[in-house]
């Protein structure tokens, strides 16, 4: 194994360790007992209402997928195989310490057999850097609606870091894409690396960007309301929870938890770290610490039964008929 990889790997073990001890800080801290409580009050009911709540976001971000296609190679495609690479995918980053990249890696062969391998990896990067600035523009959306609506739940300079943050990421992601798919007169691209292979995904990320720019204004549109429809689970778990919160509230909520992850994307499964935002936003918005952690643990057991279900498809989609050449090679975390 490289040093690069070694180093890779002692930091994913520090930062689900450190997750570990967060989780077990917190529950500890804020008494067992209390949390139980409130997970018992959620119920079973509970819970089977909010499993089928991800199926609306799921069908967006396909459909955000679907947009980073240019529309002659978006009918090659039937919908139900979008579906089952962005859940594969995301069962992927979810599960795997990779920094929620490891899942891109495994969605190209969901396109079928009848596009090439770079119009299949330029969209899948065009996606991910698609989604991103959806999320991104809901972070934004959700610190507009705290600021019109002068709920205090946060500082000014909180707000302030916050919105910085969203746009900062927001540039790095369209220089990044000006950078990757930019020729200069000679018809070569800036920075240009990683050979022949790499230059085909880059010349279809040109054609793309400059032929369908409505499509991808469509895709980061579709990524951000597929987002903001998360709210829909807040606010029905917060109902179980018997939680006093109205829909501006709720999509607030959700807005500040993107915000808190995409700092800690790096962190496997959200392990502490989801508990640790939780925390502070509810008791931000008046609710108690104990309330905010049973409400993220309540949120990880359905992420964690999604994220399974999405790695169980990766897993039969790779030892069935779609393997399938790619020019992206799988991550390995382990020699």
């Amino acid at each position: 194994m490289s040093a690069g990889k070694k180093t890779l790997l002692w930091f994913h073990r520090f930062v689900i360790i450190i997750g570990l001890i967060t989780l077990f800080f917190l529950v500890e801290h804020l008494g067992p007992a209390r949390i139980l409580a409130h997970i018992r009050e959620f119920g079973v009911w509970g819970f089977l209402a909010i499993l089928p709540i991800p199926i609306l976001e799921q069908s967006l971000n396909a459909w955000a997928w679907r947009f980073t296609l240019a529309p002659q190679d978006a009918g090659k495609v039937p919908f139900i195989s979008l579906a089952k690479g962005r859940l594969a995918g995301d069962g992927v980053n979810y599960l795997t310490p990779s920094a929620t990249v490891a899942g891109e890696f495994v969605r190209p062969p969901f396109l079928g057999s009848e596009l090439s391998s770079e119009v299949k990896n330029a969209s899948v990067f065009i996606g991910k850097l698609s989604q991103s600035l959806g999320q991104m523009a809901f972070i934004l959306v959700g610190i507009l609606f705290l600021l019109l609506r002068k709920m205090d739940a946060l500082g000014n300079g909180e707000i302030r870091w916050i919105v910085l943050g969203a746009l900062f990421v927001a540039g790095l992601i369209a220089f990044s894409l000006f950078i990757l798919s930019y020729q200069n007169k000679q018809g070569r691209f800036i920075c240009d690396v990683g050979g022949p292979s790499v230059s085909g995904i880059r010349s279809n990320m040109r054609r793309y960007l400059l032929a369908h720019p409505i499509r991808m204004g469509l895709s980061v549109l579709f990524f951000t309301v597929g987002y903001a429809s998360m709210m829909i689970e807040v606010a029905v778990i917060c109902s179980f929870m018997n939680l006093p919160i109205g829909a501006l509230r709720a999509l607030v909520i959700e807005a500040l938890s993107n915000a808190f992850e995409a700092v800690f994307f790096m962190v496997p499964a959200k392990l502490g770290t989801q508990e640790a935002g939780k925390v502070l936003i509810f008791k931000a918005f008046g609710y108690t610490a104990g309330q905010g952690l049973s409400f993220a643990i309540i949120r990880h057991i359905r992420e964690i039964l999604w994220s399974s279900f999405g790695f169980l498809i990766y897993l039969r989609a790779r030892a069935g008929t779609m393997k399938q050449p790619n020019v992206l090679e799988p991550l390995k975390y382990a020699d």
